[in-house]
């Protein structure tokens, strides 16, 4: 059953860790446990409390800083992620304080000598600066707790208001850390909220989208979309029962994200959701690599689908 599939594909994630915090330097990363230490104590604390045991944490700005820069690179940009997770800690390991002519330097190794390459030193010192004067750089995740509107002033604060694609993935990826409890936590009111979590809607990336539709775990969601697709997987099965000579199932990509995201909603944790999709997708599903998937046992294999 769709549920069985998501299941193991949530329990996949669940032994995972963000992408973004598996990458990041050592010294941040120790900062980034104290801070997970410290709300998980005292969540159920007023937040003035908190507040003051964060306060105790040297370079607790630094980490904010590197996530908001790590964002605002995914969604201005169109390297993968895995390149990115994999280049910029090394670069930004390399970052002695926060300047133009560092950042220029710290943005050349990690992207190359792009065009754009001005605007983006200009609108990163911009945004650090706006949010260390005007929102103080961790008090405002902090003081977020409602996913939507925390989504918003992600948004307007990082982005400038900008959308689009990539653009959302710069966002989700700000979010994803700042709502795990099993990440950062800061946004506690959020992350510990399992109905604001849930309200989490994923990328729906290539990877993610092309587990969920091999898998089947969308079989059960009831949309126009889903409807469609399963029509053409029973197609596709009955061409394959007969030997004939079958044509792959090809799946848009734009076509089935509000059903992907959909299949992460149902699992109950979309953050987890994503990430053992986007894991398994790129790992075993992109490769055929069933006998070794972690989801072997319950997943549909429908391999003659291909996301576009």
């Amino acid at each position: 059953m769709a549920a069985e599939v998501r299941a193991a594909i949530m329990k996949t994630g669940t032994e995972l860790e963000d992408g973004a915090l598996a990458s990041m330097p050592k010294d941040l990363k120790y900062v980034a446990v104290q801070i997970k230490s410290i709300i998980e104590s005292y969540k159920n604390s007023d937040i003035s409390t908190i507040i003051n045991n964060l306060s105790n944490i040297k370079n607790i700005e630094d980490i904010i800083v590197y996530i908001t820069i790590l964002s605002y690179l995914a969604g201005n940009n169109s390297v993968r992620s895995d390149t990115l997770f994999d280049v910029f800690p090394r670069e930004y390991e390399k970052l002695d304080g926060l300047s133009a002519s560092r950042l220029r330097r710290l943005l050349i190794n990690t992207l190359g000598n792009i065009d754009s390459i001005n605007i983006y030193i200009n609108n990163i010192i911009k945004t650090i600066e706006f949010l260390k004067n005007k929102k103080g750089l961790y008090l405002w995740i902090l003081r977020e707790k409602r996913l939507d509107r925390f989504e918003k002033d992600v948004r307007e604060f990082i982005f400038g208001n900008s959308g689009g694609y990539s653009v959302d993935r710069g966002i989700k990826l700000f979010l994803r850390v700042f709502i795990d409890k099993n990440s950062i936590p800061l946004a506690y009111k959020i992350a510990y909220n399992k109905n604001e979590v849930r309200k989490y809607r994923v990328h729906g990336d290539f990877y993610t989208t092309l587990t969920t539709m091999r898998s089947g775990s969308f079989e059960d969601v009831n949309s126009p979309t889903a409807s469609k697709v399963r029509q053409r997987v029973a197609r596709a099965l009955l061409c394959r029962s007969r030997k004939e000579r079958c044509d792959p199932l090809q799946i848009r990509l734009k076509s089935v994200r509000g059903l992907v995201r959909a299949a992460a909603y149902l699992s109950g944790d979309p953050i987890a959701y994503e990430r053992g999709a986007y894991y398994i997708g790129k790992n075993y599903c992109a490769k055929l690599r069933c006998e070794e998937c972690p989801i072997r046992n319950v997943c549909k294999k429908y391999t003659f689908i291909e996301v576009k």
